[in-house]
């Protein structure tokens, strides 16, 4: 692949016209540091190095067919079609990283999401950075301190849920045990824990299903204490995940005990380093990659070490720290998210901390076990006058496991505890509900939370209800057998079939031109809409720059097998997918279908997965998919952890439409099943009910 050498070789050798911008706190430290004096920066690239948009796409296109089925199957969920990566996916430009390097004292690492190099350089070698072509901006670097107050001590309860045991009331309080109660545990879900540390041999663990551990702070793959390590680093950790997950009856449950665990160790309890911002954003990165459907964190970052600078309130708008850019990739790419607002609550409003400021997570307050608010707890709103926390859960007196031993427990106080209690309830609700979208599971726990018709920057939308949100997730999916779009002479065709044509009320269809791209479509699979018969597009939640145009003037009717001619059609390639609405007001969408652009040949290497029937199915499943041109070709299926339970297809095929059928021999539940060739691939979920 061609790159831009020439450009770095300018920016290595020659003084640029106009130095990068430094921020004005940087400037302030540089003139107050001693001439070695080592400062924490962050440089930011003009670009990835790519000559044009051509090897942009051909490295997304690569980086896609790398993912992990779970990490494709989300993004699709998510994302919108065509568009399952950014810029923000390809590394850093090695030769821009080096040019940097080789100027600074250390380098600390990069991150691809910022498109920026971390590093420790005096002031006059940060002035000889910012002559680099290559670099636009430079900025202090920032350190974190977890969200967690003082352990609280022993209290006494009274067990009357002996399961349960003194960790009763933080879960009867978020309605955990009702769902329980209906036997959701997390199974299937696989939730990222970002923290300092754990003790993963404590009892409290001992059925956890863990899929991976990294630590990032001396980079290996042991999250336990190791030598060198200061003896309490793994606490904070492992309370953490003990409150989020933890089992053994009569001694503590977690929410989300049947889980499957990413553990990072991001932190480094011994000192305030800006090597920490570094490892927060590599470990989101690295639990999305392996498949992370909720993330969990209970660090803040706000205040740095005496001399340093903190980030100031009006940083605080949830685009400006790197844990924030960290976090909004996360959220973009359909992570949930879920992150302690911090404990200065006892200086008003306006203490909460980043990445809590983010748009589109879960910020979690503290309330104690009456569900009053404790004066810990941080306030909102945002710089930009968003409100803060969304939601509050039970961090006064919380109940978990102590990294002391290894069947030790006790109360512990601060967001940390009430922040992990929210992060399970996001893992049971996937469970509940794995066809909605991030945004709209969230938006389910916010309108179902205890406040939520009278929202404030104290308690947010009140105390998470599990149960209540639940209910309004569960509902029955509708089964799009199949969808097609083709070119004639008067337009495009566009066809549909649904499973069932019981309560169908209204059917609408939507177009997407290709070239629209980065945008964030809304609603996806399922959402209650009040305007949904009147003619309104997509209904809460629509946001007309997403680019999906409804084509249809009034609701088409609601019939299991229909058509629609799109005579408006242009020349370009676009997608269609279509909505039905049955009677209770429900919104199901159906996959999205693409139709070729007019000068695409025939034989221009496309795949298309058709949906499989039926769905659910109690055991026989038929597969059909077609191939653009010639070539090898592989159809598989997956179990939500990743695991490849069934190969279907694997052998080179003629162009054209193929099939085959499977005789599942798995458990029920939620499977995914992927077709790749060319380089590329398509996946898909099916659902076995015996």
């Amino acid at each position: 692949m061609k790159r831009m050498t020439l450009l770095l070789v300018l920016a290595a050798t020659l003084p640029a016209l106009a130095a990068a911008e430094i921020s004005p706190i940087l400037e302030r430290r540089m003139e107050r540091a001693g001439e070695n004096e080592l400062l924490g920066v962050w440089a930011f690239f003009a670009d990835k190095g790519y000559a044009g948009p051509t090897e942009i796409e051909a490295a997304l296109n690569s980086y896609v067919a790398a993912m992990n089925p779970e990490q494709y199957a989300r993004r699709a969920l998510n994302r919108p079609p065509g568009s399952l990566a950014d810029e923000r996916d390809l590394p850093v430009y090695a030769p821009y990283d080096e040019a940097v390097t080789a100027l600074v004292t250390r380098r600390i690492g990069a991150s691809s999401i910022a498109n920026a190099v971390a590093f420790d350089a005096t002031p006059e070698q940060i002035r000889a950075v910012a002559l680099l072509l290559c670099v636009v901006r430079l900025q202090p670097t920032a350190t974190s301190v977890p969200t967690d107050a003082v352990p609280s001590g022993s209290a006494g309860y009274d067990p009357t849920a002996p399961d349960y045991g003194p960790s009763e009331t933080q879960i009867t309080q978020i309605q955990v045990d009702r769902l329980h109660d209906e036997e959701y545990t997390g199974a299937g879900v696989t939730v990222l824990m970002l923290d300092t540390g754990f003790r993963t041999d404590h009892e409290a663990f001992a059925e956890l299903d863990l899929k991976d551990e990294w630590d990032f702070v001396n980079d290996d793959s042991d999250v336990d204490n190791e030598p060198g390590d200061d003896p309490d680093a793994w606490n904070h950790g492992t309370f953490t995940w003990s409150v989020l997950g933890g089992y053994f009856p009569s001694e503590l449950i977690g929410p989300a005990y049947g889980a499957t665990f990413l553990l990072a160790k991001t932190e480094d309890i011994t000192q305030e380093v800006h090597d920490e911002e570094y490892w927060y954003q590599s470990g989101l990165q690295w639990g999305e990659a392996l498949g992370a459907d909720v993330s969990s964190s209970s660090l803040g970052y706000r205040y740095f070490d005496e001399g340093e600078g903190d980030y100031s309130y009006e940083d605080l708008d949830g685009e400006t720290t790197i844990v924030a850019l960290a976090v909004n990739w996360a959220r973009d790419n359909g992570m949930l998210h879920a992150n302690s607002v911090g404990n200065d609550g006892r200086d008003g409003p306006g203490t909460l901390n980043s990445p809590s400021d983010c748009d589109g997570i879960l910020s979690v307050g503290a309330v104690d076990a009456e569900g009053v608010l404790t004066e810990f707890s941080s306030r909102g709103p945002t710089a930009d006058g968003r409100i803060k926390p969304e939601v509050c859960a039970m961090g006064y007196y919380t109940y978990g496991a102590v990294a002391d031993d290894t069947d030790t427990y006790y109360y512990s106080s601060g967001t940390s505890l009430s922040c992990p209690l929210v992060g399970g309830v996001l893992a049971l609700l996937r469970e509940v509900n794995p066809y909605v979208t991030a945004a709209e599971l969230r938006q389910a726990v916010m309108d179902t939370a205890t406040r939520a018709d009278d929202p404030d920057n104290d308690y947010g939308w009140g105390i998470v209800q599990a149960y209540d949100a639940a209910e309004d997730l569960d509902m029955d999916v509708l089964t799009w057998d199949s969808t097609g779009a083709e070119r004639t002479e008067d337009g495009a065709l566009l066809t549909w079939r649904i499973a069932t044509d019981d309560d169908l009320v209204a059917v609408n269809v939507y177009r997407l031109i290709e070239s629209v791209s980065g945008a964030s479509y809304a609603s996806d699979h399922l959402m209650r809409s009040e305007t949904a018969f009147a003619g309104e597009p997509l209904g809460p939640g629509y946001r007309p720059d997403t680019g999906w145009a409804r084509l249809n003037e009034s609701p088409l009717a609601g019939t299991a097998t229909g058509y629609y001619l799109d005579t408006t059609v242009p020349g370009a390639a676009c997608w269609y997918r279509f909505e039905a609405f049955d009677a209770a007001g429900y919104r199901h969408l159906s996959p999205q279908v693409r139709l070729p652009s007019e000068d695409e040949s025939p034989s221009e290497r496309q795949i298309r997965l058709d949906a499989c029937y039926p769905d659910p199915s109690s055991g026989r499943v038929n597969f059909s998919f077609e191939m653009g041109t010639a070539g090898r070709a592989e159809l598989a299926v997956y179990d939500l952890s990743g695991r490849r339970v069934a190969v279907l297809v694997d052998d080179d095929l003629s162009a054209g439409r193929h099939g085959c059928v499977w005789e599942a021999d798995v458990p029920s539940g939620v499977y995914l099943y992927r077709l790749s060739a060319y380089g590329l691939a398509e996946i898909r979920r099916l659902v076995l009910a015996r």
